[in-house]
């Protein structure tokens, strides 16, 4: 019989005794084996099926028998990339899930890990058909119950709004950002403050185990220091700085810029289901400081989009994510843009279903621009 702490098994944890086990488990509610992805909209119902259940794991290059036979895999594409490709054309939302090609006697199977979804239903394209997994059942079978799917329904609704909960109300997330929608004031710091924060609706258990790693706190230094270029000044660089919350890290990377001035690179993670990052931008003492939208694209948004989405596939936090990106100024701000706007703070909003493509990061770092200058009074339309 299969352990129950399958259901909470991290897929980095399963080794080569626990993969032959899954093999030769059997079908069941908790496992699928396949030669190879069944044809749209099998694999699709499949994978939804689990994430409207209890989660359960796919192996891809495997017989009925439980006998490895191979597969070849998506060729120059990771699986993980690759099966999101094909979840995308077959159900939507996108099931939270992780996937790595591994080896069974001496063959390539793939190996698919889909955890239980707060973001339901999952539902197959097409036919509109909501899936789940019985006990009694080894295929994916269709619900018709309406009483259970209004529950799914409800279900996804609650975790949306838990997901957009936790964006102000986790007090290290607060501390670090001090966001306007929380009761923290922003660090003390005179200049512009630019902030993205995601939080997944499903937070998976890796992800609640990820922030209180080594890795993470090194994974957020990494990004921190990458956010900043190096510059020659006499008190030079400073960090990365690890400071533990709890549950939580963040790491703070500091950048002399001149006129004893600094810049700073803040990333965090938080196991209550945020990721976030800051860049501070340092501006001189002066009466009137001009907040720099025709560069904002490029020097802070896009940077921090791609940031906030490494961090959520770097803690397998797959599935749908809400994303914010705030601009806090300082009080005497006003838009380049040629005309008298005094700016306070901007808020812009979006999701993501990670793992995200760069296409899609990029979209959603344009949007956030566009509904930026759309605060400001500049007319910029959605295509």
């Amino acid at each position: 019989m299969l352990p129950p702490s399958i259901r909470r098994l991290a897929l980095a944890d399963v080794d080569d005794d626990a993969l032959r086990h899954l093999a030769r488990h059997g079908e069941s509610h908790l496992v699928e084996r396949k030669v190879k992805p069944p044809e749209p909209p099998k694999f699709g119902a499949a994978a939804a099926a689990f994430a409207n259940t209890l989660g359960g794991w796919i192996l891809l290059g495997v017989a009925n028998n439980g006998d490895a036979v191979g597969w070849t895999g998506p060729g120059r594409a990771d699986l993980q990339s690759y099966l999101g490709q094909l979840l995308r054309k077959q159900v939507d939302p996108v099931p939270p899930y992780v996937a790595e090609m591994r080896e069974l006697d001496g063959k390539p199977v793939g190996v698919m890990r889909v955890f239980e979804s707060a973001d339901t239903p999952h539902v197959v394209r097409g036919s509109g058909a909501v899936y789940v997994r019985t006990p009694q059942g080894k295929e994916p079978t269709p619900l018709d119950d309406h009483r259970s799917l209004l529950e799914f329904a409800q279900r996804g609704d609650m975790a949306e709004q838990k997901a957009r909960a936790r964006l102000t109300t986790l007090p290290a997330v607060g501390y670090v950002f001090g966001t306007p929608d929380t009761e923290f004031d922003p660090p003390d710091f005179h200049g512009f403050h630019y902030v993205a924060r995601a939080a997944p609706l499903t937070v998976t258990p890796a992800f609640r185990d990820w922030p209180m790693t080594k890795a993470a706190a090194d994974q957020c230094g990494m990004l921190a220091d990458q956010m900043l270029p190096t510059v020659s000044v006499p008190w030079g660089r400073e960090g990365p700085r690890v400071d533990p919350f709890g549950r939580a890290v963040a790491v703070m990377v500091s950048q002399g810029v001149g006129d004893m001035r600094n810049d700073e690179a803040v990333v965090m993670a938080d196991s209550g289901g945020v990721v976030g990052a800051a860049l501070r931008r340092s501006v001189g003492k002066t009466d009137q400081v001009v907040l720099p939208i025709s560069s904002m694209l490029d020097e802070q948004i896009r940077p921090l989009a791609r940031v906030v989405t490494d961090l959520l596939v770097a803690a397998e936090a797959y599935g749908r994510a809400l994303l914010d990106f705030w601009v806090i100024t300082p009080s005497e701000v006003v838009a380049d843009d040629d005309q008298e706007r005094r700016v306070e703070f901007l808020h812009a909003a979006g999701e993501l279903s990670i793992p995200a493509d760069q296409a899609e990061v990029e979209a959603l770092a344009a949007s956030w621009y566009r509904e930026l200058q759309r605060t400001l009074g500049i007319v910029r339309f959605e295509r």
